[in-house]
């Protein structure tokens, strides 16, 4: 039964994902990626990027009551996120951080029902291994960009 609900949750925030993928804005400008674009995204993605990674350090020995608390604010980034104007060249480096954001609220909502269930986390995805190694995806794709 909990199988069949996670498996129902997952399905639902890779279709959000998806979505948001989907929508994403772009810029109307005759270069989309001139310089002052690139670096008005960079600092929209970074401000993000900090607030998600400084909300991430609170998960250690926290309630469940706490864990509720902190998805809510990274759902609420996530959604900041998705209507961020991205430049066509940097599109690669905003799904990367979509990617890494979903992830780890996945790995926090697989802490979070471990332990309202009094249990370890016995999901045969490691939402936060998979979460540790799209940060780094995404940490690349940023350096990139800011050489470009």
């Amino acid at each position: 039964m909990i199988r069949k609900i996670k498996t129902i949750i997952y399905n639902i925030i890779f279709s959000i994902l998806l979505i948001s993928c989907a929508k994403g804005g772009t810029t109307q400008h005759l270069n989309p990626c001139a310089s002052e674009d690139i670096d008005e995204f960079i600092i929209a993605m970074n401000d993000i990027a900090n607030r998600f990674g400084e909300a991430s350090l609170l998960k250690e020995n926290t309630s469940p009551e706490e864990l509720e608390r902190i998805i809510k604010e990274m759902q609420a980034l996530e959604q900041e996120l998705s209507v961020i104007n991205t430049p066509s060249c940097a599109l690669h480096t905003k799904a990367a951080l979509e990617n890494y954001l979903s992830s780890e609220i996945q790995c926090y909502f697989d802490i979070y029902a471990a332990e309202a269930l009094g249990k370890t986390s016995s999901n045969d995805i490691s939402w936060c291994d998979l979460a540790a190694d799209q940060l780094k995806y995404y940490e690349a794709q940023m350096g990139a960009l800011k050489k470009e």
